[in-house]
């Protein structure tokens, strides 16, 4: 696994950034919409872990939907919007 330092991090993070704003209104209002479909799907996932799990496992209940609401939002940003932004 190739690993990157912090200035290289910022350096990469400073040219994705120059080249968002390069982005059309559409797209970017696209983007936001997908953004926010995204969060609303992890945390559906979320919803329907914690509130099918048993009363006695208390909070672990919020953790194994917590397990679902991250990775859910991981997975579709490099899944949809990695791929955009490259356009």
């Amino acid at each position: 696994m190739h690993s990157i330092t912090t200035s290289e991090t910022i350096d990469v993070l400073s040219e994705k950034s120059v080249g968002k704003s390069h982005l059309g209104l559409g797209k970017l209002m696209f983007l936001g919409i997908m953004a926010g479909a995204y969060i609303a799907i992890g945390y559906l996932a979320f919803i329907r872990v914690s509130g099918s799990t048993p009363k006695e496992w208390g909070s672990f209940s919020t953790f194994l939907g917590g397990c679902l609401f991250i990775p859910n939002w991981l997975i579709s940003y490099h899944i949809f919007g990695w791929g955009v932004s490259h356009r």
